[in-house]
């Protein structure tokens, strides 16, 4: 009798010591609330994040839209929007980094310009480099490596790829036609390529065929005297 009370009492200081059968493997499962607390706020704030980019996307024009980037696992390779980050926005940049918030970083690829598709700021799709006369933003947009835009000359409707400079010693490309465009507001003439045309080759909308047997692609309303 006294050796089973002896080994009863031994047990029960054996389990004081380690606890009950289970409670440390309970306790070491236990989630770390501080790390459950900061995982909630990060899913929050991606949340808010992709709420402000969904309701700045809407545009009228290319000129609506811009490119924005931000931190690993938010906005990472960037994204195309009607505005630039606004206080709104940077708070829950800086809260993402306050709450040691992360995600994915990998290497972005290039991105194209922005551009507004059916109302809503997209990226510009692959635009291969175009001839003499093809409409075009910027100068990557041409063969030649110039482009003529609508901002440089309002008449230069979606804007024509060119060459500038051309004459005798330094011809345009096959299919284009070397011209001087008239002096305007101070500016001196400017001798540049334009497309070349004819009665069975027009030209694009927003141009006319400056010649009659054979000219070259002018923008409507430019004054230059065609040959008849």
């Amino acid at each position: 009798m006294r050796n089973a009370i002896a080994l009863s009492f031994l047990g029960l200081i054996a389990c004081n010591e380690g606890g009950l059968p289970g409670a440390s493997a309970d306790a070491a499962a236990a989630p770390d609330a501080s790390a459950f607390d900061a995982g909630n706020a990060c899913a929050t704030i991606s949340a808010e994040v992709n709420t402000w980019l969904a309701a700045h996307r809407t545009c009228a024009s290319d000129l609506d839209c811009t490119f924005i980037t931000g931190p690993c696992g938010l906005i990472t390779c960037g994204t195309y929007t009607n505005a630039q980050p606004d206080t709104e926005l940077d708070g829950l940049i800086s809260s993402w980094s306050a709450h040691g918030c992360t995600g994915p970083c990998p290497s972005c690829p290039r991105h194209n310009p922005p551009a507004c598709i059916a109302g809503l700021c997209e990226m510009a799709p692959e635009v291969m480099p175009q001839p003499i006369g093809a409409a075009c933003r910027q100068d990557s947009d041409c063969q030649s490596g110039a482009c003529r835009t609508s901002t440089q000359d309002p008449l230069f409707v979606g804007g024509a790829c060119t060459q500038y400079g051309c004459s005798a010693m330094a011809p345009c490309p096959g299919g284009s036609v070397c011209t001087q465009l008239p002096s305007m507001n101070g500016a001196p003439e400017l001798s540049l390529c334009l497309a070349a045309c004819s009665p069975s080759q027009g030209c694009r909308a927003g141009y006319s065929c400056c010649g009659f047997q054979s000219g070259e692609c002018i923008p409507n309303g430019e004054p230059i005297a065609c040959a008849l």
